[in-house]
């Protein structure tokens, strides 16, 4: 889903928040509405724009849910945020592969791919609005696509850290807690 960013969007102090007021659907500053959500139905809604957008993009998606204690709107932005920047970094021919480890109440997620990278050195730097490594006429984008996921992880109580080296890909780990186990069952008690 590409954005049409306003033009007041420009660098600055206030400028992170004045885009996020302004950008359509952004949970940065709504309130959250948290629900067992899971990941991997998510992720699989988001896929047919990002293989209309990369067709020679491979997903690669764990086979069970992963059910996180998200608000639905917030962890579709997360997940559209680090999918379609593992594809726009891994083109022409992106393999992205999710990753999901559970770990008590937390679940790691890892999102990896086949991309270009960076020196580790520079990860920090990338959580940052409007933070970018490449130049625009390699890579298109404003650079606000890594502090959008990370002002949402942590409003969820979440974690995020990003990983990679030069012509080696990336990965983004997310340390989100698990959706208690029944808020995702079917309700046991039927009618009396």
């Amino acid at each position: 889903m590409p954005w049409n960013v306003p033009n007041s969007c420009s660098k600055g102090p206030s400028a992170w928040g004045r885009c996020c007021r302004r950008w359509p659907g952004s949970r940065v500053r709504m309130p959250l509405h948290l629900q067992a959500v899971d990941l991997v139905a998510t992720c699989q809604a988001l896929l047919p724009a990002l293989q209309q957008q990369y067709p020679q993009a491979q997903f690669s998606l764990p086979a069970a849910p992963v059910w996180l204690q998200a608000d639905a709107q917030a962890l579709t932005q997360v997940l559209q945020q680090l999918l379609a920047n593992a594809c726009k970094f891994a083109a022409p021919t992106p393999r992205v592969q999710l990753q999901a480890v559970a770990d008590g109440a937390t679940w790691h997620c890892a999102v990896r791919d086949n991309g270009v990278g960076f020196e580790s050195e520079q990860a920090a730097q990338l959580f940052q609005p409007f933070a970018r490594l490449h130049r625009e006429s390699q890579f298109a984008g404003l650079g606000c696509g890594l502090a959008l996921v990370q002002t949402l992880a942590v409003r969820h109580g979440a974690q995020a850290r990003i990983a990679a080296q030069p012509g080696q890909g990336c990965t983004v780990q997310l340390a989100w807690p698990a959706a208690h186990p029944a808020a995702h069952q079917p309700n046991q008690t039927g009618p009396v």
